[in-house]
């Protein structure tokens, strides 16, 4: 459950809700929890355990250094089963330790989560390698679907209120608890994550937050796909004399690469950086170094079907709107907020006071060449 956590929570503190951020655990310390319901998700926790377990994708890795993932099952038709019973068990671990009627300890409680989402944890890394590695139209597609189903889920447990019941009581007596100094940072790592990820917030406002969530893991899904539209464009080259100042090993790359387009005999500059910088870097063909550029840094820019600023417009809309419930002026204000600088303003500062050395080493290495 922590990478998911991580994952949902939001890089700042959250002065609007933290003055609510005891509201109903005070009450709710003498009567935690809900027998029946904790029976039932022990229950369901045995049972999808069971079932996770025979999952490819689920099951704990087997191998040296505490296991290697299955990537010759790294494949997108299991990603969505396995995504759905990982979910799924993740819930019932979350519902047993918000339902248990015992009052709330450091093990628990917080020790608890830290074993929980498990099973999901391996099937999100596997898939989070398959989108950035070998993303195609399968992929895509699978990473559209599920990116706002993980975020409902992780939504789910932030908002969790007996959860958090749970978790508030101990941060309230955080000091009498007798805890190590690691497990008193994890507490209240956790508990400062909850809040500003909306945990203390009115259900009203956890609803809208919820949604803004789901809404912006959409577009940045939607945004990688469009971009990665653009990056499977190539420059395609007919004359070898064009291909002047590039060593041979790229020239047979940019060979490759067209074949592989099925232009062959040709070369292809691939709209992606790996293909882009060497060339940049070694061709001495001043009008197609300039064409090749632009069409890499008009990626997402070029009015088409491909478009990303609509996409990106909304994002920063919904961030915007999302600092706001929770307190804070602006999105920057609320990543900034859990940093080392604290305030945009102050990293800033701090960035204003390292431009000039790092102006004039570029004007020395400049003058290098």
């Amino acid at each position: 459950m922590k990478k998911q956590l991580l994952a949902v929570c939001l890089a700042a503190s959250v002065p609007m809700l933290a003055a609510c951020a005891t509201t109903g655990a005070e009450t709710a310390a003498s009567n935690f929890g809900d027998a029946a319901a904790y029976q039932q998700a022990q229950a369901d926790v045995t049972r999808l355990t069971a079932q996770a377990n025979q999952d490819p994708l689920l099951k704990p890795w087997t191998g040296p250094h505490g296991g290697v993932p299955p990537w010759d099952q790294a494949r997108p038709e299991l990603v969505g089963p396995a995504l759905e019973l990982g979910v799924a068990l993740q819930e019932a671990e979350t519902q047993a330790i918000a339902n248990n009627p015992e009052r709330p300890t450091f093990d628990n409680t917080i020790g608890a989560m830290q074993n929980a989402g498990r099973h999901l944890d391996r099937a999100t890394t596997i898939f989070g390698v398959m989108t950035d590695n070998i993303s195609n139209e399968q992929i895509q597609g699978v990473e559209a679907e599920w990116s706002p189903r993980l975020t409902a889920a992780y939504n789910a447990i932030t908002f969790n209120r007996a959860l958090y019941a749970r978790i508030d009581d101990l941060f309230q007596r955080r000091t009498t608890l007798g805890l190590n100094p690691h497990q008193l940072r994890l507490l209240e790592r956790t508990h400062d994550q909850f809040v500003r990820a909306g945990a203390a917030a009115t259900p009203e406002q956890q609803a809208r937050l919820g949604a803004i969530n789901e809404e912006l893991s959409t577009d940045y899904a939607d945004f990688g796909r469009r971009l990665l539209a653009d990056e499977n464009t190539a420059i395609f080259i007919t004359n070898r004399r064009e291909l002047a100042g590039l060593p041979p090993n790229i020239v047979q790359q940019l060979a490759a690469a067209a074949t592989e387009r099925g232009h062959q005999g040709q070369w292809a500059i691939v709209n992606t950086r790996s293909s882009v910088d060497p060339f940049l870097q070694f061709s001495s063909n001043r009008p197609l170094r300039e064409r090749v550029w632009t069409t890499f840094k008009n990626r997402g820019d070029n009015g088409d079907a491909n478009d990303t600023n609509a996409v990106i417009a909304n994002i920063l809309a919904l961030r915007a709107e999302r600092a706001q419930i929770l307190g804070f002026q602006n999105h920057a204000y609320l990543r900034m907020a859990d940093t080392m600088a604290l305030t945009p303003e102050r990293a800033q500062d701090l960035m204003m006071r390292v431009w000039p050395a790092a102006v004039a080493r570029v004007h020395e290495e400049v003058r290098d060449m």
